[in-house]
């Protein structure tokens, strides 16, 4: 009976070995495989970056660019630092604006990345007016002037001259004042001015293309905006228009030297 169960136990050793080895075996078996296919999806995934990457799919083959006037097609390519073959994928919007609008007369920059085309789409700065002093330039809606060259000159023969306003908190006022005025005024606008009456001097006088002659603070200002209506009303003799900024009205008489 000993020798029997003596037996027994030694089977049951012996298989339990065998077990221990079989489980032991599977595991390897399954640690094996999954480094086997995750090596497999690195080679795969490696091997799709480099086909995109050298891919002509996803390199620069033109460059286009709208909206710009007075910078070139050139200059602002240049700014951007793009070349063609550049990788699409690593061309950042946000560091694209960045470099383009170290241009003075940039206002935004709109990208689009479509079929290996970049365009660049342009807002420019508006320009309210022209100063004359040793030279001549232009006062954008940035702000910022920019000196014209020689071969630039006609570009003052649309916009208005302003005079005055050379203290720098007085035209950051004008400047200011200026961002609610509709585009479609601005060109009836031919001279800008600083006013002064007893109580203030830093007024506002436009003269406008058609003769008429418009006084104003700056919180008025937008009240031309209404100018065609404004015109309509008053009567034809009523050369000089007055704005009140308190009442949000106007009023017009004829002018002292007519």
């Amino acid at each position: 009976m000993e020798s029997y169960e003596d037996t027994a136990s030694i089977k049951a050793v012996t298989q339990a070995i065998k077990d221990k080895k079989v489980r032991h075996k599977q595991r390897l078996i399954k640690i094996y495989t999954r480094r086997l296919i995750f090596l497999v999806l690195v080679i795969a995934v490696g091997a799709s970056a480099y086909l995109i990457d050298t891919s002509d799919l996803f390199r620069v083959k033109s460059i286009r660019i709208v909206g710009n006037i007075h910078n070139s097609d050139e200059e602002i390519i240049v700014l951007s630092e793009i070349q063609l073959g550049d990788r699409l994928w690593l061309l950042s919007n946000s560091s694209l604006k960045k470099k383009i609008s170290q241009s003075p007369w940039v206002a935004d920059v709109r990208i689009v990345k479509k079929q290996n085309i970049v365009t660049l789409e342009i807002t420019e700065h508006r320009i309210l007016g022209y100063k004359v002093s040793d030279k001549i330039s232009l006062l954008l809606q940035s702000g910022d002037f920019i000196a014209l060259k020689e071969s630039q000159l006609d570009w003052i023969a649309t916009h208005a001259l302003i005079s005055g306003f050379d203290e720098q908190e007085l035209l950051s006022r004008l400047v200011e004042s200026f961002e609610s005025v509709d585009d479609s005024i601005m060109m009836f606008i031919s001279e800008i001015h600083q006013s002064s009456v007893s109580y203030d001097n830093a007024l506002i006088r436009l003269i406008m293309s058609d003769g008429n002659q418009i006084f104003t603070e700056f919180a008025a200002l937008d009240l031309i905006n209404e100018y065609k209506l404004i015109v309509n009303q008053i009567s034809p003799t009523n050369k000089c228009i007055y704005f009140d900024a308190l009442h949000r009205a106007y009023s017009s008489r004829p002018c002292e030297n007519e």
